[in-house]
């Protein structure tokens, strides 16, 4: 079979996206996501997705009601890896550490990815969402969160 240049061009495209390469050859993916979405006041998820699929998720809430669920999960693989595209596509391993609004005030939503792909490790912190809506970073971690939600039955307003 004879492989054009814009054939081979695009190939070696798509081999020079960080991780890219990594991801399509089923690379290792582990997954912690955590949200606080008002301190103390009002609750928090905590979600692990372990390097053999295996997911835990462990809801606590902080008033009213008082109290905690936690479940164990095993998601398809079909849907980890989506998962896998989604942190490429959306170049998460290359955003900030920090996104965090000028002004912060107390309690509001503090939302934390960290996610493995192979045998590179990357957090984000997003704290305050609402304040940051015209900030194009917003969008690129949100895609990644909501297919990480999407691997359960429950997922937090964000």
């Amino acid at each position: 079979m004879r492989v054009g240049t814009g054939t081979a061009t695009l190939w070696m495209a798509l081999l020079a996206v960080p991780g890219l390469a990594r991801a399509q050859a089923g690379a290792t993916l582990t997954v912690k996501a955590y949200v606080s979405t008002a301190g103390p006041y009002g609750e928090s998820w905590e979600l692990n997705l372990a390097p053999e699929g295996t997911l835990s998720l462990e809801i606590r809430y902080m008033l009213n009601p008082l109290g905690k669920m936690s479940g164990e999960f095993i998601p398809l693989p079909e849907r980890i890896k989506r998962l896998q595209e989604v942190i490429v596509a959306e170049q998460f391993m290359e955003l900030p550490q920090e996104i965090w609004p000028d002004t912060a005030p107390l309690h509001q939503p503090d939302l934390r990815l960290t996610v493995t792909l192979g045998d590179r490790m990357h957090k984000v912190e997003l704290y305050d969402p609402d304040q940051l809506r015209g900030d194009t970073r917003v969008p690129r971690f949100f895609a990644v969160w909501k297919e990480v939600f999407a691997l359960v039955p429950l997922a937090p307003k964000w």
